[in-house]
């Protein structure tokens, strides 16, 4: 019989700046038995896995791709792994960035 082990982070979530439309993932490592239940969350907001937010809990890898990041997705996002032992979270912040290039566009349009 495998003890029952509290989820872990093996490695976190890490800060990352993307530029807006490009696609971002970001992942962590997690161990536990029985394995975890994975829930994703931008600052208090439960995020549902969706064409636009695909989410993968594959060989300990938890993911979450961001198919086309744009400035409102910039936030605090928090990965949460529970099972019948416990729970554990990891978080980073995420800072999606206007590009230089479309700003002075749009400056020289108005």
């Amino acid at each position: 019989v495998i003890p029952l082990t509290p989820p872990s982070f093996v490695s976190g979530l890490k800060n990352m700046t993307v530029i807006e439309g490009e696609s971002v993932t970001l992942e962590c490592e997690i161990t536990g038995h029985p394995s975890p239940t994975i829930m994703w969350f931008r600052e208090d907001y439960h995020i549902e896995s969706t064409i636009d937010f695909q989410i993968t809990f594959e060989n300990g890898i938890a993911r979450i791709t961001i198919r086309e990041a744009f400035a409102e997705d910039s936030g605090h996002f928090t990965c949460t792994a529970t099972n019948d032992a416990g729970s554990a979270s990891s978080s980073c912040y995420l800072l999606v960035q206007v590009s230089e290039e479309i700003e002075s566009r749009e400056e020289a349009l108005a």
